[in-house]
C-alpha cells in the first residue's frame, strides 16, 4: 500500500467548489470524479458569495505540483483575509485595561476566532488559554461590561442567572449616565462605580463617551 499523501484538498479546478483530495497515490488531482472538462467561466465565493468571472480565483500562490489552481474565494477575500491575519489580536484600552478584541465580531459584539478549523468565542479562548478550563453549566460575565474585552482580569465564571442579573443591572438611563459625568468632578470613579453597582472600567469608557456618547 502506498504511503498516505500529505498534499491538501484543492478546490475542484472546474469552479464548482467542491475539495478534491490527492489520488490513491498521493498525487494532487485537479478535478472531482465527473467534473473534466465542466469548465465554469464563472465561480461562486464562499466568503462573500458573489459570482465573479474564473480569474478572480486563478492563483499559483499555493500549489506545488501544479503550474496553477483555483481557490474558493476570490481575490478580494484572500486579500482581507490575509490583511486581518496580520492585524494583532486585541488593543489595550490604557484607561479601561480592557483588551480590546482586534478582528471579526458577532452579531452581538463579542470576539470570534478561528481556531483549529473552527469558530469559537474569543474571551471564551482567551480564558481557558489563560486561566485553565471554564467549569461547566458556567458563563463568562463581563466585569467590565465592555464585550469585545478579552481581558482574563475582567472575566468571571458565574451562573447563568447570576449573569443575567448583572446585565440587567448595569443598564443605565440616560439620567445615571449625565451623574456619572457631575460626580466625576468631585468623586474618585471607584466610589462613582460603588454607587451605581457597575465597574470602574464601566465608568471610565461612560466619561470617555466611550459608552453613552449619544447622552447630552
Amino acid at each position: 500500500m502506498p504511503p498516505k499523501s500529505t498534499l491538501p484538498s484543492v478546490c475542484c479546478a472546474c469552479g464548482c467548489g467542491r475539495s478534491v483530495p490527492p489520488d490513491r497515490r498521493g498525487r494532487e488531482r485537479r478535478f472531482a470524479r465527473g467534473h473534466h472538462g465542466l469548465i465554469r467561466p464563472t465561480v461562486q465565493c464562499l466568503r462573500c458569495h458573489r459570482t465573479l468571472p474564473r480569474s478572480a480565483f486563478e492563483s499559483r500562490e499555493r500549489f506545488d505540483s501544479a503550474d496553477w489552481g483555483i481557490h474558493d474565494r476570490c481575490a478580494d477575500c484572500r486579500a482581507a483575509i490575509a490583511e486581518e491575519r496580520a492585524r494583532p489580536l486585541y488593543i489595550v484600552d490604557p484607561e479601561t485595561h480592557c483588551w480590546n478584541w482586534a478582528r471579526a465580531l458577532s452579531e452581538g459584539g463579542y470576539g470570534k476566532h478561528w481556531v483549529d478549523g473552527k469558530t469559537v468565542v474569543a474571551h471564551r479562548w482567551m480564558y481557558e488559554e489563560t486561566v485553565g478550563p471554564i467549569p461547566e453549566g458556567l458563563h463568562l460575565d463581563h466585569l467590565c461590561r465592555n464585550r469585545p474585552c478579552i481581558n482574563p482580569q475582567h472575566l468571571e465564571p458565574v451562573t447563568p442567572t447570576i449573569n443575567k442579573r448583572r446585565g440587567a443591572a448595569t443598564r443605565l438611563s440616560d439620567d445615571d449616565i449625565r451623574a456619572i459625568r457631575t460626580l466625576n468632578t468631585t468623586e474618585t470613579q471607584e466610589v462613582i462605580a460603588a454607587r451605581f453597582g457597575v465597574s470602574r472600567s464601566l465608568v471610565s469608557m461612560i466619561l470617555s463617551r466611550k459608552r453613552g456618547a449619544n447622552v447630552a
